[in-house]
């Protein structure tokens, strides 16, 4: 009797095991929406060589708004409750980090990341039957667009300096997902990314010339929803 429990126990063991296996191998598409902040630390370096101490002007401007994002990806199975995948995820991104010169000379810069892709190595562990928690770590490819005015040579003749570029930084991030029909999860997530250090245009204020670099950081909070595909 007793030995015939324990192989019902077990049985059971793996039928449930199975079947978590199952619920956690698939193809998905994602929908979130969320908040963000940017972090833009600006330096536009004085270029004349012939000054001895250079003015150069330093700002920390911020980019904050409200982030859409379309997603595809597949998660599998491993050992017991862990499971494996990747994902890509487009976003688009509102809002414009904005520095305004005021006394150190005469020119607006905005810059902005008008919207990135994110190409993320997903690991996770299944908590329970229908909650799961993972992590995200890969690449990040975002427009970033910088649109400068300013005011040159003598005759302060207003002059824009435009330029678009695609940046490439490192995301990574966490989240939490829970199973509310046998296709559909929701979930949480929060992500972090860093594209390091990028130059923007060389320009002239007045009559000095000027080279502007940027280091951005990038903080968003998603919520969302998955489909799992058959």
């Amino acid at each position: 009797m007793k030995k015939s429990v324990q192989s019902v126990a077990l049985m059971g063991l793996l039928v449930s095991s199975v079947v978590l296996a199952n619920n956690l191998s698939y193809f998905y598409g994602s929908m979130g929406a969320g908040i963000f902040t940017g972090t833009f630390d600006q330096l536009y370096a004085y270029q004349s060589p012939s000054v001895p101490n250079p003015q150069n002007i330093t700002n920390t401007a911020y980019q904050r708004g409200y982030i859409a994002a379309l997603g595809l990806g597949y998660h599998r199975a491993a050992r017991r409750h862990y499971f494996y995948g990747a994902d890509v995820t487009g976003n688009f991104d509102s809002g414009k980090a904005l520095y305004e010169s005021g006394a150190s000379g005469p020119f607006t810069d905005k810059t902005w990341i008008a919207g990135h892709v994110d190409f993320s190595f997903v690991p996770g562990i299944a908590l329970s039957r229908s909650v799961s928690m993972y992590v995200k770590m890969g690449l990040s490819l975002a427009m970033m667009r910088d649109r400068l005015l300013s005011y040159t040579g003598t005759s302060n003749t207003a002059t824009n300096y435009n330029s678009d570029k695609t940046i490439v930084g490192f995301a990574g991030g966490v989240g939490i997902s829970k199973s509310v029909t046998k296709r559909v999860d929701v979930f949480t997530e929060a992500n972090y990314h860093d594209f390091g250090n990028e130059s923007l245009h060389a320009f002239q204020v007045q009559t000095a010339n000027y080279a502007g670099s940027v280091k951005i950081n990038w903080y968003d909070a998603v919520v969302g929803a998955a489909y799992h595909f058959a």
